[in-house]
């Protein structure tokens, strides 16, 4: 398994896709998110709920995307990667998702309103229905807990 330091390195490839799950206070951070016609056809629903991240840029570290994503995201600077949760398929083929346990101590903005109606910190039972992506929410609540 790889561990925290070569999953920051990674460079990114257009298909590595990160994701923080950022803690503060023992609850998670999660943002409703509007995909409107972006994956029409793809996604039954327009709406879901996500933790803040996203696709890398050619040759960014992961690292770099991670932090370059929550802040243009939730406006969070102070972003703490404490550890490497793991790697899952993404949302498209062939992407990776590399999830990474995070903590702030900021409260987020909505920074995109075109893209986003909320920011919430939940209890990891809590966390509102429909999830973008179910073995992200799984792997978070197996290894997130602190």
């Amino acid at each position: 398994m790889m561990d925290l330091n070569q999953a920051l390195t990674l460079p990114g490839d257009g298909t590595i896709c990160t994701c923080a799950a950022i803690f503060k206070d023992r609850k998670l951070l999660v943002g409703l998110r509007h995909y409107g016609t972006k994956w029409a056809g793809e996604l039954e629903i327009s709406s879901l709920w996500v933790t803040p991240g996203g696709r890398s840029d050619a040759g960014e570290t992961v690292e770099t995307c991670l932090r370059r994503e929550v802040q243009e995201e939730t406006g969070i600077t102070d972003l703490n990667i404490i550890g490497f949760l793991g790697e899952i398929p993404g949302a498209r083929s062939p992407d990776r998702l590399f999830i990474f346990l995070c903590t702030s101590e900021e409260d987020p903005l909505v920074m995109e309103s075109d893209k986003f109606e909320e920011w919430r910190w939940c209890v990891l039972e809590e966390v509102p229905d429909p999830f973008i992506n179910p073995l992200a929410l799984a792997l978070i609540r197996e290894k997130g807990r602190s």
